[in-house]
């Protein structure tokens, strides 16, 4: 009958509230850890200083290449590595390859990503990817160097055209690319030629310069659809001195 006692009853009611306030304490006390953390916060173990973390992802091409950092090494890319804020010296170190090396400077709670990191061999080797009998009236890169244009014999179809090579995949036979004859003027005349004025930052439109006899034009080149490019001349009904892509963007061209 110890519920009928009331000295028991109020005992057993303080176990119970100093209970639920443990709990209560216990659950704040979690959340706040759960909050901190996921702000960056948390505790070194060595010094039980209290450090606020960063992250950061590292990659590189080609992949498995040891990290370092600040000399110490922790693990091969790609990694997600969680340190304190602060300065850093990360370098990235595979057999066969040149050390790729840079500082890094992570800021309290932030997030960086270094996932370009192009690891060059120690010891390049070079490979003809196609062999002409003449050397090509016009050849370009794009500004990322992804992509190489190189003008081929006229054919049948079009009188400019191009092989249209990877650079990233260098044993990949070449695409076939034509500038349509409709938007040049004289295309198949001799003494016809094209020249590149310059290349469109998305790495896709090239802004050439075409001469032939009598006269001159610009046309604007689209690399992943051909039947897309035009003539500038013949869209603003004018014949400018002088073209330029305003910033590298092909939105907007100084005429």
């Amino acid at each position: 009958m110890d519920f009928l006692d009331p000295r028991k009853k109020r005992a057993y009611k303080i176990r119970l509230f100093i209970g639920y306030a443990l709990m209560a304490i216990a659950i704040g006390l979690g959340a706040l850890v759960l909050v901190y953390s996921a702000y960056g916060y948390s505790i070194n173990t060595k010094t039980g200083v209290v450090v606020q973390n960063s992250l950061l992802f590292v990659d590189s091409k080609p992949g498995g290449a040891d990290i370092y950092i600040n000399g110490a090494h922790h693990g091969t890319t790609s990694s997600r590595l969680v340190l304190p804020a602060g300065n850093y010296s990360l370098k990235l170190s595979k057999n066969g390859y040149r050390d790729w090396q840079r500082g890094v400077e992570l800021d309290a709670s932030s997030v960086k990503y270094y996932v370009y990191p192009f690891l060059f061999p120690k010891t390049p080797v070079s490979a003809a990817m196609q062999n002409y009998t003449a050397e090509p009236a016009f050849f370009s890169q794009t500004p990322d160097n992804h992509w190489l244009l190189v003008q081929t014999a006229s054919t049948a179809n079009a009188s400019i055209n191009f092989d249209e090579y990877d650079t990233t995949k260098p044993t990949q036979a070449a695409q076939q690319l034509s500038l349509p004859d409709s938007i040049l003027t004289n295309p198949s005349l001799p003494g016809s030629s094209i020249s590149l004025v310059e290349w469109s930052t998305d790495n896709n439109h090239a802004l050439l310069l075409h001469v032939y006899p009598g006269g001159s034009e610009y046309v604007v080149f689209n690399r992943s659809n051909p039947s897309q490019s035009f003539n500038v001349n013949r869209l603003f009904n004018i014949n400018p001195s002088e073209v330029a892509l305003r910033n590298k963007s092909i939105n907007q061209l100084h005429l």
